[in-house]
């Protein structure tokens, strides 16, 4: 995880990318909320259980594409490389928060 913001800047130019770890559910809600346009997701390293996520892992990579706070609760989307669970989905942002703060980093590539 902490290679990964140098080596998206390797291979694009459009954004720096940066390692950030947060101290907070409102630092982790707004980079991804600012952050999060097309073309430029946040990647998130999650730990995850069946009772918080579609599936259990103690470490998966997961890329945000999108960010809605006119929903109630706000909705963040996720692209999922998982090989079973694949895909682009919803998530309710505390769903989200939780997974990503649940890995030992505590820690998001912006």
């Amino acid at each position: 995880m902490t290679k990964i913001a140098g080596v998206l800047n390797t291979y694009q130019s459009r954004n720096t990318y940066k390692y950030l770890s947060f101290t907070s559910k409102l630092i982790w809600r707004n980079r991804i909320a600012l952050n999060t346009r097309p073309g430029i997701p946040t990647v998130m390293d999650v730990t995850t259980t069946t009772s918080n996520w579609r599936y259990e892992t103690n470490g998966h990579f997961l890329n945000t594409a999108g960010f809605d706070c006119r929903t109630t609760p706000e909705t963040v989307w996720i692209c999922d490389p998982h090989p079973q669970f694949w895909g682009v989905y919803k998530s309710n942002v505390d769903k989200a928060f939780t997974v990503n703060n649940a890995h030992f980093r505590k820690a998001i590539i912006w």
